[in-house]
């Protein structure tokens, strides 16, 4: 389990003799926070509906928790949920996405973040 203890998040709950399972066992948890970003094949008007009837959306989304992109259905465009201003254009460069058959194909082996892939055959 992780707590927060004096302003630092620790790992706690297990005994370190407990085949070591949790080798981060109350030891100080130092690193780069990391966001969940999930895109949605919908339209703004759509998400934003959704986005105001759900409250636990607008908490983890809202409390920049989680990042919200739309890519419109029908345009292709790219639009990033901003919880003051709601969706904007995004305008950054474009770049095509590395493609696997399988999530497996993509991030095993991997422990460190990766960027975004597009998993599955095109059309499905």
């Amino acid at each position: 389990m992780i707590v927060e203890q004096d302003g630092q998040l620790r790992a706690v709950g297990v005994s370190p003799t407990s085949h070591n399972l949790y080798p981060l066992q109350d030891r100080l948890i130092q690193g780069e926070p990391l966001r969940l970003q999930i895109v949605v094949e919908a339209s703004t008007e759509v998400l934003a509906a959704i986005y105001q009837r759900q409250p636990s959306l607008r908490e983890l989304i809202g409390g920049d928790w989680v990042h919200v992109i739309a890519k419109d259905p029908d345009s292709g465009e790219f639009s990033i949920f901003d919880p003051a201003r709601g969706f904007v254009p995004w305008a950054g460069p474009s770049r095509p996405l590395p493609e696997r058959a399988r999530s497996g194909d993509w991030y095993r082996g991997h422990t460190d973040p990766l960027s975004p892939a597009l998993i599955g055959e095109r059309g499905i």
